[in-house]
């Protein structure tokens, strides 16, 4: 009597990726709740949550390093792997992006948003969020896309991308309104430079997801 052979799940190379992109999910999650608590005056818990984001960090590089361990043996052609490796680069790139704010954010003490800006600083972190969630889904279906190709799986995941870059699009709006209401209500030197810095280090988050975005799009069409 034959025993039916039990289907493996295929396997293809976004499968740690899309880990890898999770782990960073989690990340920017804890860097928007210690900036939250470093702002309020009535949370008294920032270092839990600074180590929160200093854990996952250095726990979505492991999973970088082990990736590119898998991709060194995998028998894939050379366009392949080079644009495994680019997206991968830019998507470590949010990591080490919220490791700078982070960084930059202890370099002064005291209050770290003034009131008049409160509401655009906080504006701007939510529209960099965003495009990492999306992100999150790109990789979900790229990798749906690679297991079963299909026109319709290939409109949708470059439906995402698009989605994505526009994102971005408003995280630069955003982040250009920002800049010109602190140079309008900052008078003390050294804030507004701290101010003006942060708020760029937090806009290059959707930078990085728009430049994965656009890599996947290239991925998926070889």
């Amino acid at each position: 009597m034959r025993i039916p052979l039990i289907s493996q799940p295929k396997r293809t190379p976004l499968d740690t990726v899309e880990v890898h992109i999770k782990k960073i999910k989690e990340c920017t999650w804890a860097f928007q709740q210690a900036l939250e608590c470093h702002h309020s005056k009535k949370c008294e818990s920032y270092e839990d949550h600074k180590n929160d984001v200093v854990r996952l960090a250095n726990e979505a590089h492991s999973l970088k390093d082990q990736i590119l361990s898998q991709i060194s043996g995998m028998k894939r052609s050379h366009v392949t792997m080079f644009l495994l490796l680019s997206y991968l680069k830019e998507q470590s790139r949010i990591v080490r992006a919220v490791e700078s704010a982070l960084e930059w954010i202890s370099f002064r003490s005291g209050v770290l948003v003034p009131e008049i800006i409160e509401k655009d600083f906080f504006l701007l972190f939510d529209s960099v969020i965003d495009p990492i969630e999306e992100l999150v889904k790109l990789v979900t279906e790229a990798r749906k896309l690679l297991i079963t190709p299909s026109s319709k799986q290939r409109a949708l995941v470059l439906k995402i991308i698009s989605g994505i870059s526009n994102m971005e699009s408003e995280a630069n709006r955003v982040e250009e309104r920002l800049k010109r209401k602190i140079f309008s209500s900052i008078d003390n030197t050294a804030e507004l430079y701290h101010l003006v810095r942060l708020t760029e280090i937090i806009a290059s988050i959707s930078d990085q997801a728009e430049n994965s975005a656009d890599i996947m799009r290239a991925i998926v069409h070889v």
